[in-house]
């Protein structure tokens, strides 16, 4: 059989490309369970694609902005909790960015730039759309940077942040000396297992910037996992203060759990965070 390998070792390796195909097809139905429908929202550069999880009981809708990594082909953390919102009935809409999963492919992309560019975009469609601002977003790792950012022209919705990372090139630093060390004894951080690209487009904000993206008026949340290995204590407690130095109103919550990362076991966190969502006026 012509291009078909017919050794022990191209039968399995082919039987697990068609595992992988079928594995990743049910991630697909699962994400289209009842309540689910695909949205596309174009921007300057291409097509951003989403899933709008729909509740009809209540009218109260959240955006969750996932990080780094990830997208809608695969069941995350972030589609569970989507799921858990429904159940207190909430809707809410996530998305991939440029570069990620079903949106707009280009070279070089994400970048910090474009993340931000898709994340205000996503917001002017649900004020466009739905004829009012979000009344919550919810944000992950990465996409908490980018949202505390790209919210400056909302001052008033609430901010939930899931294992905030802001500054992205010092907790990156810190994480890969902490646990490369450990392994291999090397110091020196390996550029390119995050890729030069978004890196150089990930420069770490000032305090001064930081604080200017704080509004008095918003309602700040921070949910952290206490077995977290990503994200560093020491930025998250220096992000909880600097907010709270520029007149913000943060309430920081530390549970059990990992970073939410896939296989991570993250209910707690989950159930943390929408406790907090229900607590809003």
């Amino acid at each position: 059989m012509v291009g078909y390998e017919t050794t022990d070792a191209g039968v399995i390796k082919h039987l697990l490309v068609i595992y992988d195909e079928w594995k990743r097809q049910k991630m697909k139905e699962k994400n289209m369970a009842p309540g689910n429908s695909i949205i596309e929202i174009e921007t300057a550069a291409g097509t951003v694609k989403g899933i709008l999880r729909s509740v009809e009981k209540n009218k109260r809708l959240a955006l969750l902005c996932r990080g780094l990594t990830g997208d809608l082909n695969r069941r995350l953390s972030v589609d569970d909790l989507a799921d858990a919102l429904a159940e207190k009935g909430w809707s809410s809409i996530r998305f991939d960015y440029r570069g990620r999963g079903n949106s707009y492919k280009a070279p070089n992309l994400p970048t910090v730039s474009s993340m931000m560019e898709d994340v205000t975009c996503v917001l002017s469609h649900i004020k466009q759309t739905f004829c009012k601002e979000p009344d919550a977003v919810i944000a992950i790792a990465i996409g908490c940077r980018l949202a505390l950012e790209c919210l400056k022209e909302y001052p008033t919705i609430p901010l939930i942040m899931w294992a905030p990372i802001i500054w992205f090139q010092t907790s990156a630093e810190i994480r890969y000396r902490m646990h490369e060390y450990r392994r291999t004894g090397v110091m020196e951080f390996d550029r390119t297992r995050i890729g030069d690209v978004f890196l150089e487009s990930a420069r770490d904000p000032t305090y001064d910037e930081v604080s200017s993206w704080v509004f008095k008026e918003r309602h700040h949340f921070i949910a952290h996992g206490i077995e977290d290995e990503v994200v560093p204590m020491r930025l998250l407690t220096e992000g909880r203060d600097l907010i709270q130095q520029a007149g913000g109103d943060v309430k920081l919550f530390v549970v059990s759990g990992e970073h939410p990362h896939p296989k991570a076991n993250v209910q707690t966190q989950i159930q943390k965070v929408v406790e907090v969502v229900g607590t809003l006026p």
